[in-house]
């Protein structure tokens, strides 16, 4: 029967080195606070005027969509009317 060797480790109590890091800046905790003073902006003056400005594009690029549309329904008449126009 084949035998094991057994052998008994000594483990320490001790604790256990410990791994530092190079000390980096964290911007956030290195920048000062600035207290803001309350402005109408931050309030939500001026946001109508973005929607509006949005809401403008919006409408910009569906009336684009739209001429593009028709454009090619009357490219569609004409040739339609022009290939029964033709004779056999």
């Amino acid at each position: 029967m084949p035998t094991v060797k057994s052998f008994t480790q000594q483990i320490p109590t001790q604790a256990a080195p410990t791994a530092s890091r190079r000390p980096y800046p964290i911007a956030q905790l290195e920048t000062p606070l600035q207290r803001a003073v309350p402005s109408a902006e931050s309030y939500g003056a001026g946001f109508g005027n973005t929607l509006g400005q949005t809401g403008e594009g919006w409408y910009g690029e569906q009336q684009e969509i739209v001429d593009a549309m028709r454009v090619l329904q009357a490219d569609n008449q004409l040739t339609a009317a022009t290939m029964t126009s033709l004779p056999d």
